[in-house]
Formats: C-alpha cells, sequence, structure tokens
C-alpha cells in the first residue's frame, strides 16, 4: 500500500495544465549554497521555498502514513513524446497532452513529466538514485 500511494502522490504532483518553464532561472542544487535550504534565496520568484509550508522536497515518514480507500486511479496513456531535455537536474518529456488520468470521475492531461537525480524527495531522510 505504501509504494501505490506513494507513487500515486508523486505521479499527481507532476500533473501540468499547459505552460513551459523559462530556462533562465537561476542554477540551483540539492547540497551546499544552492541546496533546498538556500532555494527561497535565489530568486524573487522562488520566495514559497523560503516562506512556505508544504513546499518540494518532502520526507515521507513511513511511520506517519494513514491508509487510505481511494478509488482507482484510471490511466489512458498514448506514446506522445513531442521532445525530451536534460537540464542538468531532470530529464523531462513534453507530450502532446492526448494521455490523461482519471480521478474522482475529473481527467487531468498529462503535459509533460520528469525525472530528478538523485531523487529530490526522500522516504525516511533518504534519497534514491532517480
Amino acid at each position: 500500500m505504501f509504494k501505490k500511494l506513494t507513487v500515486a502522490g508523486l505521479l499527481l504532483g507532476s500533473l501540468t495544465f499547459g505552460g513551459e518553464t523559462s530556462t533562465t532561472h537561476p542554477h540551483w542544487g540539492y547540497v551546499g549554497k544552492i541546496g533546498p535550504q538556500y532555494w527561497g534565496d535565489l530568486s524573487p520568484d522562488y520566495i514559497m521555498c523560503k516562506i512556505g509550508k508544504n513546499q518540494s522536497p518532502i520526507d515521507i515518514n513511513p511511520e506517519g502514513l494513514v491508509k487510505g480507500c481511494l478509488k482507482p486511479i484510471e490511466f489512458y496513456y498514448v506514446a506522445d513524446a513531442k521532445y525530451v531535455v536534460n537540464n542538468g537536474h531532470t530529464i523531462k518529456v513534453v507530450t502532446e497532452g492526448r494521455s490523461y488520468i482519471v480521478v474522482d470521475g475529473r481527467r487531468f492531461y498529462l503535459r509533460q513529466f520528469h525525472f530528478h537525480s538523485p531523487s529530490e524527495h526522500t522516504i525516511d531522510g533518504k534519497h534514491f538514485p532517480f
């Protein structure tokens, strides 16, 4: 149950509703003076990283999980990648937007997905390779 909820939560967190991010954002990382504790200082655009209470990255504590009774997520996948970008932090795939999931009767289209290496989020304080 833990893995299913974690994967579903991270998948939903990766869905977008259009728009493209600029490539002119300040350089950030996971360690040192560009690590997560400093993200809010790298640009005024990142202020929520400094003052927000529910910002990435998060550490999932397995002992604090609550079992939920959720309806299954319906997946409708079409191989429609437009392009792939490796920006040094993520490998990002931008799609044509024909794939979607249905959650509680509501449709969410997949505009892009990306992978972090190492993992942005941790489980019990541990990073994973991807």
